[in-house]
């Protein structure tokens, strides 16, 4: 039961995760359909954080570790036909921003103890991608981060 409590705190901590001073909605999401349909009714900058998967690792020799994996997307409606190149240069900069300070957040809260939820959790790999045209018109980047137990 120990193990499957640390999958339950990481929903929950991403559940709750928010960061007031980014300006910007905070929404956890299952599917990619459930991301659309949220999508579709807001406006301005978006933070998506995806229901975590888990997986059991077994090196030999080794003990026993879990791997988590979670995306969270930092988005913004796609500007059609008002962009620029300006324009999309701002876009991305300041999403990118957004995606950076949440990784900050989240590597503290993993490392120095800041966090209750992430205890025994270290982040072991982080893979941030620049998107265009997500769940239908929206761009940005996806974070994707592996959590080891």
């Amino acid at each position: 039961m120990k193990r499957l409590q640390k999958i339950i705190n990481l929903e929950t901590y991403l559940r709750e995760f928010f960061l007031p001073e980014l300006d910007c909605g905070f929404q956890y999401v299952t599917t990619q359909g459930s991301a659309t349909s949220k999508l579709s009714r807001l406006s301005g900058d978006q933070v998506l954080l995806a229901r975590p998967e888990s997986r059991l690792s077994l090196p030999q020799g080794e003990g026993v570790s879990y791997m988590f994996d979670t995306v969270i997307f930092v988005l913004d409606k796609d500007l059609g036909n008002a962009r620029t190149p300006e324009g999309e240069e701002e876009q991305f900069d300041r999403l990118q921003a957004k995606t950076m300070a949440i990784l900050d957040r989240m590597l503290a809260d993993s490392t120095e103890g800041r966090c209750g939820l992430l205890s025994g959790m270290t982040v072991d790999s982080v893979s941030i991608v620049p998107q265009a045209l997500l769940f239908g018109s929206w761009c940005g980047f996806s974070m994707e981060i592996t959590l080891r137990a």
